[in-house]
C-alpha cells in the first residue's frame, strides 16, 4: 500500500492519505451525440416563471435539515493557513445516530442501485504522467469533463429526478443555476421527458445560456442589454494600415477565465467531427513574399475545403451534435454566401432538409451554388438583417432549428479546427497568426484552441477600416453597432459582432489591424502571384 503524506499545518494538523496503487485507464472515444432540449423560463424581472413542481421528494415536505437558528456568517479570512496544507479536520461527532450502520447502508445502496448511468458515464481516471514524476507520486485526474454536459452534476440531478413519482415528474422541474447544475438538470428532463425550467442570474455568461437553449429559438437571453447597443462610426476609430490597434483590456472577471470554460471548447475542438465533410487543409509557405518581407509567411488554403470556405466547419459541428428528431425538421439559416453553402452541404451529407434565406440582392452565382447543393433557397428583402428576422420567424413557426453564422459555441468550436491544424502543421516556431474578422466565429474559435495549448503565440485580428466592428468593440469594452458599414469585402461586413465571439476575443486577442481597400486589392494581387489560383475567402 503506497501512502502520500501531507505537510504539516501550523495548528499540528496532521493527516495521511492511503490509497491502493491505480493503474492507467485509457481515455474512451467521447460521445458528443447527446444535446439538451429542456424547456427555458429565464428570470429577468424577477418575477415568478411557469408554476412548475420544485425538485422535492414530497410536494409539500420542508428540508428537515434547515436550521431554525440565523446561519453563522463569517469571513474567509478567519479561517487561513498555508496553500497545500491539510486543515479543517473535522472532530468526529460521538453520537451513535450520526455514525449508524443504518444510515452508511442507506447512502451505499442507493448509490449501488443507481440508474445515473443511463444519461451519464464512467468517465475514465487518467495518469497525469508528467506532474507525477514531478512530484514523485502516482497522481490521476477523474475525467468528469468527459461527461455530456463537461461535469460530474449530471450524476446527482438524474439521480434526484428519476427517482421522483410520475404525477410529480409530469408536472416538469425547476432550479436555479448559473453553470454546471442547470446543464444537468436540463439534460436529464430531456431523457426523462419532462420540462425543465432553469432559473439564471443576468450575469450568467452567454456560452452557459447557450448549453442549455432548447433549439426552437422561444427562450430570452439573461445577457439581453437593456441599455440601447452604443452605436458609433467606422471612422471614430482609425489607424494606419498595417499598425496593431484596439488591443482589449483583459477582464478579471475569474469566471471568463475559468478552466473548466476552456477545456469544454478544447474538448469540442479535438473530439470534432468536421473531417466527416470537410478537409485538413494545407499551409503554404509564400516564399517569394516571405523573402520580400524577411519572415517565414504561410497562408492556410481554406480555399481548397469543398465550398472553398471555413465556413462548413462550424456549420456541420453545430448540426451534427443535434438530436435525431431536431435535424428530421431541417434546418435554417440566414446568409449571402459562405455560411450558406456550409449549411447546405452538411444538410446534404447529414440526410436533413436545409432553407436558405438570402437577400434579394444575392448575385445569382451565389444563390444558384447553394441550390446546386440540395438546399431550398428562399429571396426575402434587400439586406441580411430582413433575412435573418424572416429565417428565425419561419424557424419558431415550423419549428426548424436555425443556425447562426456565428455566435453559437458549437460554430466557433467548428472554426477552432483550423487553429488545431495550424499549431500541428507548423514547422519551427509560430509567432502570430493573422486572422479576417466579420462575426468573429473564426477568431474566437482559433484563439479558444491556439491560447490554450501555445498560449505565446498571437492572436491578431484583421479587418477593413471601413467595417472596423470588432476593433471598436475591443476600443468601447462592449459590443457596439455600426451606423454604417462599408460593403467592399461584403463576406465580413458585419454591424454588431456575436455575443460570445466578443467575450472570447475580448479574453484572448492581442488586437486588429485595420486595412483599407487599396490594401485589400494589393494582398489579392500578391495573394494570386503567389498561388497560381486561388478563391479569395474572406470571411
Amino acid at each position: 500500500m503506497d501512502s502520500v503524506r501531507l505537510p504539516t499545518a501550523p495548528s499540528s494538523l496532521r493527516s495521511q492519505m492511503l490509497g491502493q496503487p491505480l493503474h492507467h485507464i485509457p481515455l474512451p472515444p467521447c460521445n458528443r451525440n447527446l444535446r439538451l432540449k429542456p424547456v427555458i423560463g429565464i428570470n429577468l424581472s424577477g418575477n415568478h416563471v411557469s408554476p412548475v413542481a420544485v425538485i422535492t421528494r414530497d410536494e409539500t415536505s420542508v428540508a428537515p435539515l434547515a436550521s431554525p437558528q440565523p446561519r453563522l456568517k463569517v469571513s474567509p479570512s478567519s479561517l487561513q493557513y498555508p496553500a497545500g496544507y491539510l486543515g479543517a479536520v473535522p472532530e468526529r461527532a460521538s453520537d451513535p445516530e450520526n455514525g449508524s450502520i443504518a444510515e452508511a447502508m442507506e447512502y451505499l445502496t442507493n448509490i449501488l442501485s443507481t440508474k445515473v448511468y443511463d444519461v451519464a458515464i464512467e468517465t475514465p481516471l487518467h495518469l497525469a504522467k508528467k506532474l507525477s514524476e514531478r512530484l514523485g507520486v502516482r497522481l490521476f485526474l477523474k475525467r468528469e469533463d468527459l461527461q455530456p454536459v463537461f461535469s460530474f452534476k449530471l450524476r446527482g440531478a438524474y439521480n434526484m429526478m428519476v427517482k421522483l413519482p410520475a404525477e410529480q415528474l409530469a408536472k416538469g422541474v425547476i432550479c436555479s443555476s448559473a453553470g454546471n447544475h442547470a446543464q444537468g438538470v436540463a439534460l436529464s428532463a430531456a431523457k426523462l421527458g419532462c420540462t425543465a425550467v432553469i432559473v439564471m442570474p443576468r450575469t450568467t455568461p452567454e456560452i452557459k445560456v447557450f448549453r442549455i437553449m432548447p433549439y426552437e429559438t422561444t427562450s430570452v437571453s439573461p445577457l439581453a442589454s437593456p441599455q440601447p447597443r452604443l452605436k458609433v462610426s467606422p471612422s471614430s476609430l482609425q489607424y494606419p494600415a498595417g499598425y496593431l490597434g484596439a488591443v482589449p483590456e483583459r477582464t478579471s472577471d475569474s469566471e471568463n477565465g475559468s478552466i473548466a470554460e476552456a477545456m469544454e471548447y478544447l474538448t469540442n475542438i479535438l473530439s470534432t467531427k468536421v473531417y466527416d465533410v470537410a478537409i485538413e487543409t494545407p499551409l503554404h509557405l509564400a516564399e517569394k513574399l516571405s523573402e520580400r518581407l524577411g519572415v517565414r509567411l504561410f497562408l492556410k488554403r481554406e480555399d481548397l475545403q469543398p465550398v472553398f470556405s471555413f465556413k462548413l466547419r462550424g456549420a456541420y459541428n453545430m448540426m451534427v451534435k443535434l438530436p435525431a428528431e431536431q435535424l428530421a425538421k431541417g434546418v435554417i439559416c440566414s446568409s449571402a454566401g459562405n455560411h450558406a453553402q456550409g449549411v447546405a452541404l452538411s444538410a446534404a451529407k447529414l440526410g436533413c432538409t436545409s432553407v436558405i434565406v438570402m437577400p434579394r440582392t444575392t448575385p445569382e452565382i451565389k444563390w444558384q451554388s447553394v441550390e446546386n447543393l440540395g438546399a431550398t433557397v428562399v429571396l426575402v428583402g434587400d439586406s441580411y438583417d430582413e433575412a435573418q428576422a424572416f429565417a428565425k420567424q419561419r424557424a419558431e413557426e415550423e419549428g426548424l432549428t436555425f443556425i447562426p453564422p456565428f455566435d453559437h459555441p458549437d460554430v466557433i468550436a467548428g472554426q477552432g479546427t483550423v487553429g488545431m491544424e495550424i499549431t500541428r502543421q507548423a514547422k519551427g516556431p509560430l509567432h502570430a497568426i493573422f486572422v479576417p474578422i466579420g462575426g468573429g466565429g473564426l477568431i474566437a474559435g482559433i484563439a479558444s484552441y491556439v491560447k490554450r495549448v501555445c498560449p505565446e503565440v498571437k492572436i491578431i485580428g484583421v479587418e477593413p477600416a471601413d467595417a472596423n466592428t470588432m476593433a471598436l468593440s475591443l476600443h468601447h469594452g462592449e459590443r457596439v453597432i455600426l451606423d454604417q458599414v462599408g460593403g467592399f469585402a461584403d463576406g465580413v461586413a458585419v454591424k454588431v459582432v456575436g455575443e460570445e465571439t466578443f467575450r472570447i476575443s475580448r479574453k484572448l486577442v492581442d488586437g486588429v489591424v485595420l486595412v483599407t481597400r487599396d490594401a485589400i486589392c494589393a494582398s489579392i494581387k500578391v495573394t494570386t502571384l503567389v498561388i497560381r489560383f486561388v478563391t479569395i475567402a474572406p470571411a
